[in-house]
């Protein structure tokens, strides 16, 4: 069902702190919040999976009711994502992070996979780990908690100190939307509504005209009965880590926080051959940035909240996570 390839090694490059002293203060304002800001001196090691689809024939069929087909789209997704999760923590563990003396990725990564084993609203279709690059002697210290420089320095709270670092990413592709009802194809066809592609707060309008173009489809076209459109929106997902020294001297994570960039995709079936294709499909590209809840949270909430839960007087989910489950079409 799904297919696998393995990039290991990839020449990206993740933390511009590591041209600065270790543990240097950096404000943490919307400019450092990004992974762009850490992108040099890393290596990053990719699994790649394949996407899990519905047989080919109930694709094409409308039989299926938005509700049931909603259900369906989980029910792969939930099965999809229990699989890759563990192909994936298999693939962490054989970097050997722990014997690299960067335990601290490892546990980060480990922990934020298993909490993805019931995602159920979007599909993983890569995960990366990024490393930070050592030279010989550095990885044969056999450390488990991070050298200098590579974590960058967040804050102090209650005199604990916390630092960040970005140990992942992962590649996503939300559950699609569809869409069989012939009369708002129809009135979308003849620009009466609009169609919106939404993952608040980005918004994309998807003009009948783009595929009007792709199709060579007159004015006057009409919308067959069994025609559909599919819509999702791919999801690149960049996971901070907030870490503190724990009492055995090890750096652990205490809370995270994700951002990702977001490639909303739509495509329309007419189902009206041989005149015209099986599908049209239209990539809008990359769209903007979306947040979880608390990226955006001032260094100082960052690390209350971090010394908080370290202290145990806050229980909270260790991932604020984006929302994959926030796409919609809207037809108005």
């Amino acid at each position: 069902m799904m297919k696998k390839a393995i990039s290991v090694l990839l020449a990206t490059t993740l933390c511009a702190s590591l041209a600065t002293p270790a543990f240097a203060t950096a404000e943490l304002n919307e400019v450092s919040y990004s992974f762009e800001e850490f992108k040099k001196d890393v290596d990053a090691h990719t699994i790649t999976f394949g996407e899990s689809t519905l047989p080919e024939t109930e694709m094409r069929t409308s039989s299926l009711s938005s509700l049931n087909y909603d259900e369906v789209q989980k029910a792969i997704s939930r099965e999809h994502n229990a699989v890759v999760v563990e192909e994936a923590k298999e693939y962490v563990r054989s970097l050997n992070l722990h014997e690299a003396g960067l335990g601290f990725i490892e546990k980060s990564c480990i922990a934020e996979l298993e909490s993805y084993a019931s995602l159920e609203d979007a599909q993983i279709l890569s995960y990366t780990v990024y490393t930070p690059k050592m030279d010989n002697s550095a990885a044969l210290n056999q450390r488990s908690s991070p050298a200098e420089p590579e974590l960058t320095y967040l804050g102090t709270y209650q005199a604990r100190d916390f630092y960040t670092y970005f140990p992942s990413s992962l590649s996503t592709k939300t559950n699609v939307k569809k869409n069989t009802n012939k009369s708002k194809l129809q009135q979308w066809v003849d620009c009466i509504i609009n169609c919106t592609l939404v993952f608040a707060p980005i918004e994309v309008n998807a003009v009948w005209a783009t595929f009007q173009n792709k199709m060579g489809a007159p004015d006057q076209y009409t919308v067959q009965t069994s025609a559909f459109t599919e819509s999702y929106c791919n999801l690149n997902i960049y996971t901070r880590g907030v870490y503190t020294k724990f009492g055995n001297g090890d750096y652990d994570m205490v809370t995270s926080q994700q951002y990702a960039q977001t490639y909303p995709y739509m495509i329309f079936h007419p189902v009206d051959s041989p005149k015209y294709d099986e599908f049209y499909g239209h990539s809008f590209g990359y769209k903007g940035n979306v947040y979880s809840n608390k990226y955006k949270n001032s260094a100082n909430d960052l690390c209350k909240e971090a010394w908080q839960v370290f202290y145990g007087s806050l229980v909270v989910d260790k991932f604020d996570k984006i929302n994959t489950s926030a796409f919609k079409t809207l037809w108005d």
